[in-house]
């Protein structure tokens, strides 16, 4: 069982919802494990194996298992305006894009022999078309393993039709055959008003509305804030029950059965 959350844009939601599906799966006594293959921050929590990325950390804690620098493999720290690579927790600036995508592709295998299912994260958007050749953590990671996909449009920036339609229309035939569904994320009024524009977009992709989730504030690290909840084993509790009751409240508005059925196809 595999499936990745990719975004319109940064910020679309794709963390939270990715913990909070991990947490669901593991409510249904599912042993999973989330995989990032490229994130790039400017902070990052520290495992005894070395370095990944504070989100798919704190996805981990959400499954019941400890933080494994395999989860994200490739890092890129920035730090006074300098960037370093980090590589399974370690750093490497020595290997290009395709030697870092085999290293996210290894370990992503590694990953998916291990557990029943793996609940992937994209990194930006999936449709920046001039990363097409050498993209690593988006639709080429997907298409190289079949990996479904689900894309999160963030409503309170305005425009999510456009950016739904038209991150679906950049995409390769290949991948766009992957792409099972949306979830429009940070709502604010009445669900009605949507449906026409949420009916349109099913037409014209052939993509499934899995639910529309309100705004919500949830207390979780952030990976390049300066201020916010300190990401650390000590706060594992808060983080699990937060997205326990994240589950909760979103139980009613999005198909968290149909997208376990997508990442089973």
């Amino acid at each position: 069982m595999r499936i990745m959350f990719v975004g319109t844009s940064s910020n679309a939601g794709k963390t939270t919802i990715a913990a909070m599906f991990c947490r669901y799966l593991r409510s249904k006594a599912v042993m999973v494990s989330p995989f990032k293959a490229f994130n790039m921050s400017s902070k990052s929590f520290m495992t005894e194996n070395g370095e990944m990325g504070i989100g798919q950390a704190v996805q981990a804690w959400a499954s019941d298992i400890k933080p494994n620098v395999r989860m994200n493999p490739v890092l890129v720290k920035v730090a006074g305006g300098k960037l370093k690579t980090i590589v399974n927790g370690e750093e490497r600036n020595d290997l290009d894009r395709n030697s870092l995508f085999e290293h996210a592709l290894s370990s992503f295998d590694e990953i998916c022999e291990r557990y029943d299912a793996v609940v992937a994260e994209g990194s930006g958007s999936p449709a920046e078309i001039n990363l097409r050749g050498s993209d690593i953590a988006n639709a080429r990671f997907a298409r190289s393993r079949k990996i479904p996909m689900i894309l999160i449009g963030n409503i309170e920036k305005g425009g999510v039709f456009a950016g739904i339609y038209g991150t679906w229309l950049l995409m390769e035939k290949e991948d766009r055959d992957l792409m099972k569904g949306f979830i429009i994320n940070k709502y604010y009024g009445d669900d009605g008003i949507l449906k026409s524009g949420i009916e349109e977009i099913e037409a014209l992709t052939g993509m499934k509305c899995f639910g529309i989730l309100p705004y919500m504030k949830i207390m979780l690290p952030e990976e390049d804030a300066g201020d916010g909840v300190q990401c650390s084993e000590d706060n594992i509790d808060t983080f699990v029950s937060q997205l326990d009751k994240l589950l909760e409240e979103v139980s009613g508005r999005l198909d968290l059965e149909g997208i376990m059925k997508a990442a089973s196809e």
